[in-house]
């Protein structure tokens, strides 16, 4: 494409000549660059739309059974999938804390060196196989005081005494108490709708499935408050 314009000794070119020249090498770089864009951002779409689909779940169901959402993989899957250890199916255990589900797993296959990770943590008791848990509920329990605060006096090695007060007792629904003792675990108190028990390693799939239950976690981790003496 010849160019159009003005030519003087002392200023040069007028009307930048160069970018005039290169204006068709330009654009054919930048279609390039912009088709080349379009194809990252449609296989990014596509492997997107690929993981929603795998990891959408079904009904949940016991161990071992794939959920109705899922399909069973195929046969050569299997023997690679073999050698690795199953991880935890949310779709399985879709109100269980994942850690939970963890150590309900190691726990129902006697798993030892699993269970092994876990310790040290706050709120699992190893040696008698417990976990304090917070049930939340979508129904309301009911939660009420059930009773006055009362005031322990220990002594201590030294001989000297202190007084520890402990909170009132807090009660819940009966139907709600009895479903968690049904389930093998021991009620210890509730606030609004969060029920604290006490759980064998191996009841927490029991827990997850009563009634009213949304979600089973750990407690949250406590904070030092520094009160005035």
């Amino acid at each position: 494409m010849p160019f159009r314009g003005t030519y003087n000794r002392s200023t040069g070119w007028l009307g930048d000549p160069p970018r005039l020249l290169l204006r068709g090498r330009r654009r054919s770089r930048i279609d390039s660059l912009r088709r080349s864009n379009s194809k990252i951002y449609l296989s990014a779409v596509a492997l997107v739309a690929l993981a929603l689909v795998g990891f959408s779940c079904g009904q949940s169901g016991p161990p071992g059974e794939y959920s109705q959402g899922l399909t069973a993989p195929e046969t050569g899957a299997l023997d690679a999938a073999a050698e690795a250890p199953p991880p935890v199916d949310q779709c399985v255990f879709p109100r269980l804390e994942s850690r939970l589900a963890e150590l309900y797993l190691a726990a129902a296959a006697g798993d030892e060196e699993s269970l092994a990770a876990f310790a040290g943590q706050e709120h699992v008791d190893l040696a008698a196989g417990t976990v304090r848990v917070i049930l939340e509920m979508d129904v309301d329990p009911e939660a009420h005081q059930a009773g006055p605060a009362t005031v322990e006096t220990v002594v201590l090695a030294d001989g000297q005494t202190v007084q520890i007060e402990h909170a009132p007792p807090v009660a819940i629904r009966p139907d709600l108490a009895a479903a968690i003792a049904a389930a093998g675990a021991t009620y210890e108190t509730a606030y609004e709708d969060w029920v604290q028990v006490l759980a064998p390693f191996t009841r927490l799939g029991a827990l997850s499935e009563i009634e009213g239950v949304r979600y089973v976690r750990l407690p949250l981790p406590a904070q030092r408050q520094d009160l005035p003496l």
